[in-house]
């Protein structure tokens, strides 16, 4: 079953406006992603960049994992980067995609592989002990890529996956809020 990935933006009148998530699974392999696009753009102006990104997503994540030749999940999630690099700049609303917060996750049951732009923090709850653990430090190089780039931006390779994975999009402070508020700023009443 694919990781659940969630995003935490600044707090706002609609806070799913340029919002996405995918979850992808294939045999013992999965795919999952979430962010937001064109924030500052408004609803109308937002929706079709973030739904245009997340179909995108879907259907590279599901054509990748049917690939019988593709079973290493850095290899993966590289190849869904270069996808996302190759959609029209055009397409992905009025800063062309300079403004995307995105965290792509590939997994099985080895592991975890995750990439992501345009993010200021990450954790992951323990399956073991339900905490909240920080799964990079605070300067680290992953937390510099901003925007679409070129360049794959690296991965993190996660042995044991965590239950959840929260991310705080740029130009938020990382800081994970209580459990009350987490619920109440994805829209979810369980993680």
């Amino acid at each position: 079953m694919a990781l659940p990935l969630y995003m935490l933006a600044q707090k706002s009148n609609f806070p799913f406006t340029g919002g996405f998530s995918v979850r992808v699974t294939f045999g013992e392999f999965w795919v999952s992603a979430c962010g937001y696009i064109a924030r500052e753009t408004g609803v109308r102006k937002a929706f079709l960049p973030a739904r245009y990104l997340q179909s995108t997503i879907d259907s590279l994540g599901l054509e990748m994992l049917k690939n019988p030749g593709v079973r290493e999940r850095r290899e993966i999630l590289e190849d869904l980067w270069k996808g996302i690099v190759k959609i029209p700049s055009e397409r992905l609303g009025r800063n062309r995609g300079s403004d995307i917060s995105i965290v792509l996750a590939v997994g099985n049951p080895e592991g975890v592989h995750l990439c992501s732009s345009g993010v200021s923090g990450l954790w992951g709850q323990s399956e073991l002990d339900e905490k909240w653990h920080v799964l990079l430090p605070q300067r680290h190089p992953m937390f510099q890529t901003d925007g679409i780039v070129e360049d794959f931006p690296g991965a993190l390779c996660i042995r044991i996956a965590p239950k959840v994975i929260i991310a705080t999009a740029k130009p938020l402070f990382p800081m994970l809020p209580s459990v009350e508020e987490l619920h109440s700023r994805l829209g979810v009443t369980e993680l």
